[in-house]
């Protein structure tokens, strides 16, 4: 990535991250803009880029599996490194990395029982019948399913391997701040634990050039934490 070729994809890449998470937030707060200039009138309302499937893929956000995944692979797809998605790159040490800090992610799930601030965020549903938190359950996963790998690839990835070609030093930081920014609508905890747990992830995706560690830490993290608010 060189020259003015090269700049104009790094804020290409920059612009779109930024406005995919936006466009994602608005739409999952419902927010609705309304514009009167008298005669002429009209809103717009963001919950129409809310996408959910029918049925069975009800929780499942094709907006998200979409534009977080779909289409950066799409555009990395002629020049992808695909020595990001697997294993060759480790380290001996990665492994133990690894599972350091998926212990420390179930520890911050179990969390959640002693900070009434995430316990609100996330109600418990272990007094429901069994049917019903299995139902629960996979509703959960399939949601997860829909977004997880999207928000590793396009953060670790397409906006990752953009912003640290071009700007050596510090444009990894970008990525650690793009999600605390997206997490500002959660609990303030959580967005900081986001924030540190990204830059983590970051310099470690941005030193082995590889996205697996991450990746299977926030997975766990993730069925872990459906697990949990089902059972506990």
């Amino acid at each position: 990535m060189a020259g003015n070729g090269g700049s104009k994809r790094v804020w290409f890449v920059c612009i779109f991250v930024f406005v995919v998470l936006l466009v994602d937030t608005l739409a999952a707060n419902g927010v609705r803009w309304q514009f009167d200039f008298g005669a002429f009138n009209f809103d717009i309302r963001w919950s129409a880029f809310s996408w959910r499937g029918d049925g069975a893929l009800a929780q499942f956000d094709f907006f998200k599996f979409v534009f977080w995944l779909v289409i950066p692979v799409a555009l990395c797809l002629p020049c992808m490194d695909w020595g990001y998605f697997g294993f060759a790159r480790w380290k001996r040490a990665d492994t133990y990395l690894l599972f350091g800090m998926v212990a420390i992610g179930i520890v911050s799930v179990l969390s959640i029982l002693f900070i009434p601030q995430l316990r609100e965020w996330y109600p418990s549903a272990s007094n429901k019948p069994f049917d019903v938190k299995l139902s629960l359950l996979y509703q959960q996963m399939l949601w997860t399913a829909s977004w997880l790998l999207g928000w590793e690839f396009m953060h670790r990835y397409f906006l990752l391997r953009a912003v640290a070609e071009k700007w050596p030093r510090w444009g990894w930081l970008l990525v650690p701040v793009s999600e605390a920014l997206y997490h500002l609508q959660k609990a303030p905890i959580e967005m900081a634990g986001m924030f540190v747990a990204g830059i983590a992830f970051t310099v470690w995706a941005v030193t082995r050039k590889n996205l697996m560690l991450p990746l299977i830490v926030h997975g766990s993290v993730e069925v872990g934490l459906a697990a949990f608010l089902v059972l506990v």
